[in-house]
């Protein structure tokens, strides 16, 4: 029997893919850290996480994301024996400000300017490994969704 959900808990905006007989997926984590959670299945039922792409401060600042922002919808690829991981940090929610605000926290960032996420991508060659993801590489492309695909010179 398969149990609903199959990966039960916060795990939104998966990511999927397969290499060789695993199966391994990357979820948003937006304002928690560490940051993009990593797992791994052999037959798409049974999942276990193995760790998170963004586990070191020196890849991930998150000291001015406000609440609700954060990472959103990484994108797991692999390539020539590497796995990346493409996304983006958003420090306000998408249109600015914040909609309840209930604590100062809240206040200063719905005073904030807006501040569009950047994309960047963190990559190893041990998914395996929790800590040998790279640090970030920063790529000129805005907004959220990132994908490595749309910046071929990762690739190459």
């Amino acid at each position: 029997m398969v149990s609903n959900p199959i990966v039960p808990g916060f795990n939104p905006d998966p990511s999927l893919i397969r290499v060789g007989s695993d199966y391994f997926l990357a979820t948003s984590t937006f304002e928690y850290f560490p940051g993009v959670a990593i797992h791994h299945s052999k037959d798409l039922v049974n999942w276990k996480i193995i760790g998170h792409a963004l586990n070191r401060p020196s890849q991930l600042n998150m000291r001015n994301v406000c609440p609700g922002g954060g990472i959103y919808a990484p994108t797991l690829r692999y390539w020539k024996g590497k796995f990346y991981v493409a996304t983006s940090v958003v420090y306000d929610r998408p249109g600015g400000g914040v909609s309840l605000l209930s604590s100062s926290s809240e206040r200063e960032c719905a005073d904030q300017k807006h501040q569009e996420p950047r994309g960047f991508y963190v990559s190893t060659d041990d998914i395996l490994g929790d800590s040998k993801w790279s640090e970030p590489v920063y790529f000129e492309m805005l907004g959220i969704d990132q994908d490595v695909s749309l910046s071929p010179h990762v690739l190459c």
